[in-house]
């Protein structure tokens, strides 16, 4: 089997804190070339969407938040999609295959 492609996420990043400046500088030791290079922050917002059962982009559009997931999100598009060679099993049409979610690349 292949390598399975990923990208590193830092989330819940406050450069406030030790722990999370020290787990960023681990995170670029050890998976510097699958890391994003941006961070998902701290932010209130998120709670407040959660509680109004709306995503953070909907409630809170222009949070610090809400701009790193559209980072990222505009990262992520800019990773060649790789097409897979294999064949679904005989009998199964590609069709009948349920969505193939993307975990990132990296």
């Amino acid at each position: 089997p292949q390598p399975l492609e990923y990208t590193v996420v830092p989330t819940m990043y406050d450069q406030r804190t030790r722990a999370s400046v020290l787990t960023l500088k681990e995170l670029k030791e050890n998976y510097s070339e699958h890391l994003w290079q941006g961070v998902i922050p701290i932010d209130t917002a998120f709670r407040d969407a959660s509680k109004a059962g709306l995503p953070l982009t909907v409630k809170h559009p222009w949070t610090k938040g809400s701009m790193a997931y559209r980072k990222l999100i505009d990262h992520l598009q800019l990773i060649p999609e790789k097409v897979s060679e294999e064949q679904p099993p005989e009998g199964i049409e590609p069709e009948d295959l349920p969505i193939e979610v993307n975990e990132g690349h990296g």
